[in-house]
């Protein structure tokens, strides 16, 4: 399993969701920004975010970062866009507080070591997070962020999108 999560977190740092080229598609003058930065890796990254109403209409992201921190950045402008705001904060506070656990939900064996490897996903705690009703068919957008849990200092370049994405929403929310 730990192969098929580390292939999916390698093509979306090949292929990125709402990387540069997407830039365009924004209506920048439109859209509120925050930049984000982890001194631990030296990510620095920027999320663009266009709001309508109550709703999260378009991610976005520019910056130089780790294969990690762009996966998740596409992760998250995959799940994101098109969501309401309170869908955002939700999402984005299960995403960071999994992160932010010290041991995983699962034997770390699991994720690490192809023979010896016993979680499916149902037991994958990405693949586990109460997505809002309306996200509920991307489950598996999350899991391949199964593969850094078990890398602790890893875990803040997947996490720098996530936490800078939030800066852009309602204090209320969060």
């Amino acid at each position: 399993m730990s192969k098929l999560y580390q292939q999916a977190l390698l093509a979306h740092h090949k292929a990125p969701i709402g990387f540069n080229v997407e830039l365009a598609n924004i209506e920048l003058g439109k859209a509120k920004s925050a930049e984000g930065f982890n001194p631990v890796c030296g990510d620095e990254i920027t999320i663009y975010a266009l709001f309508t109403d109550d709703k999260v209409e378009q991610l976005a992201f520019s910056g130089e970062s780790c294969a990690i921190c762009r996966a998740s950045a596409s992760i998250m402008c995959e799940l994101i866009s098109d969501v309401s705001v309170k869908e955002a904060a939700a999402v984005s506070a299960q995403v960071l507080a999994l992160l932010a656990e010290h041991s995983t939900s699962f034997p770390v064996d699991s994720i690490t070591d192809d023979s010896k490897t016993t979680a499916n996903e149902n037991t994958a705690p990405f693949s586990a997070i109460a997505l809002p009703s309306g996200l509920a068919h991307n489950q598996e957008t999350l899991a391949p962020l199964n593969s850094v849990l078990a890398f602790p200092v890893r875990k803040q370049c997947a996490a720098l999108s996530w936490q800078t994405m939030r800066k852009l929403l309602p204090k209320s929310l969060l």
